[in-house]
């Protein structure tokens, strides 16, 4: 259930951002370097494997039903140990993956913005990241893109109050190069990349990387918006423009495809067909197809926002996250060419691990689950690993 729930992990340090990650055990592969994902750099193991997360089982109450997206515990085979997935269909529902996307009785599953928080991946996060990927530029705004000298990258700092300045903010992204960092400079260890199904965690894998075009972006501003301002966001390659504006001023007609009140936090998710947007204000849903959108021109090849400010701003705090990509079967299935997988109607739960790569659940020998094999629901909290 990688990363949602970590199994035996190790922990690595890269030796030159000094970024740290955990390492799933079933992955890891002692014959392959560790690459970080913030630099590109080396990663080397610090201190004994970690102990996998520990959680509480609760069974339902009375009136209680298992439902879409909860995370269940159900009995192992034999001696096996017991199982932590996610429920995905439910008893009697006809359940296809196709491109990556949940269809239940031919119907896409459009995830609200509370269930996306449930299984979204984090991809890039201030100041989290030693590193960070994203850029602020200082200069007049005048309509036109700034050019690649105006921009400046947000320096993380652990300094308390010291928030990075600027009148246009961008993220671009990267992952690691297919180059060895000790034959060659920091500079090339990166490379312009789409944002794809891989996970930080999964150190040695090796599986086909599929385009993942669902995401978010959460902002937190270092102090009330005073001024409105606007936000170019890339979906499916189109633009789509929203406007976020102050507490105190009225909506503006005709300024964005969409617009949204904001006090100093922003949510940005365009998923499964829709804009989910959400601030400390209020909440909004917008389907795609009536949103105002136009063939991506003005930003940059592998860059996914900019917003620009009529102010010098501070950020507090910026994330990235991306989608669960459900492909039709895992790396382990032989037949990893297969574009989709349908289950026909059942008794039974149809369960997947959130570590899709290397999961086995529904797609293969698990098959559909009978609710008596189930133990109970995983409760929100998690009991941290000792060594």
């Amino acid at each position: 259930m990688t990363p949602t729930l970590f199994g035996p992990s190790h922990l690595a340090v890269c030796t030159h951002c000094d970024q740290a990650i955990r390492v799933a055990w079933e992955t890891f592969n002692p014959a392959l370097s560790t690459r970080c994902p913030s630099c590109g750099g080396l990663c080397e193991l610090h201190g004994e494997p970690l102990h996998g997360d520990r959680v509480s089982l609760r069974s339902p109450g009375p009136r209680e039903e298992l439902g879409r997206l909860d995370i269940v515990g159900l009995a192992g085979s034999g001696a096996d140990l017991p199982q932590v997935k996610r429920i995905w269909g439910l008893p009697g529902e006809h359940v296809q993956l196709r491109s990556g996307e949940l269809w239940i009785d031919g119907q896409l599953f459009q995830k609200s913005l509370e269930q996306f928080h449930r299984v979204r991946i984090p991809v890039a996060a201030y100041p989290e990241d030693r590193l960070s990927h994203f850029w602020v530029s200082s200069g007049e705004l005048n309509g036109t893109p700034a050019s690649k000298s105006d921009w400046a990258r947000i320096e993380n700092s652990d300094t308390a109050g010291n928030t990075p300045l600027g009148q246009r903010l961008s993220w671009r992204s990267v992952r690691p190069a297919r180059v060895h960092p000790t034959d060659s400079p920091p500079s090339d260890w990166l490379q312009p990349s789409p944002i794809v199904d891989d996970y930080r965690s999964n150190q040695g894998v090796r599986c086909l990387l599929h385009p993942v075009e669902d995401y978010s972006v959460t902002l937190e501003l270092s102090d009330v918006l005073t001024a409105p301002m606007t936000g170019l966001f890339r979906y499916r390659d189109q633009e789509i423009t929203i406007a976020f504006t102050p507490v105190d001023t009225g909506r503006i007609e005709n300024l964005a495809a969409a617009t949204i009140r904001v006090r100093q936090r922003i949510e940005v998710a365009l998923c499964d067909d829709r804009l989910l947007l959400a601030s400390d204000t209020e909440e909004l849903v917008y389907e795609y197809s009536e949103l105002d959108s136009h063939a991506s021109s003005q930003l940059d090849a592998f860059e996914w926002m900019r917003l620009d400010f009529h102010a010098q701003t501070g950020f507090r705090r910026l994330q990235v996250y991306r989608d669960l990509y459900l492909p039709s079967v895992s790396t382990e299935s032989a037949d990893v060419g297969q574009e989709s997988s349908v289950q026909e109607t059942s008794a039974g739960f149809y369960l997947l691990g959130d570590n899709l790569p290397v999961s086995i659940d529904s797609r293969s020998e698990l098959g559909r689950v009978d609710g008596r094999q189930i133990l109970g629901l995983v409760e929100p909290y998690v009991v941290k690993p000792s060594r």
